[in-house]
């Protein structure tokens, strides 16, 4: 999940609540520019600009799945960098905001 910050991001208490009830869900928090409130509540996992090499050790599940949800050019990607890790496409689904577009 990658935001500008805190301020920000979209449904954080849901994704939360997610990783506290369903044992396998993990998460990952990519702030670009995080608030000191974002560094003082320690609210994110990375900064930055994403990229997702620096989870390639996470990735190693065949058969995990990942969701990306946002705008056209963030999931396309988001997805490129997961196909770059060894990721099966089939196991990349997305949800767009906007107009409909193949990834």
């Amino acid at each position: 999940m990658r935001q500008r910050n805190g301020d920000v991001h979209a449904f954080a208490d849901e994704v939360k609540a997610l990783g506290e009830t369903l044992p396998k869900f993990t998460s990952h928090v990519w702030y670009r520019s995080p608030s000191e409130a974002d560094r003082q509540a320690d609210a994110f996992d990375s900064e930055g600009l994403m990229d997702l090499s620096a989870l390639a050790d996470k990735i190693g599940d065949p058969q995990m799945q990942f969701y990306l949800c946002g705008p056209v050019a963030f999931m396309q990607f988001a997805a490129q960098q997961l196909v770059e890790l060894g990721v099966n496409k089939d196991n990349i689904h997305y949800e767009c905001f906007g107009p409909h577009k193949v990834l």
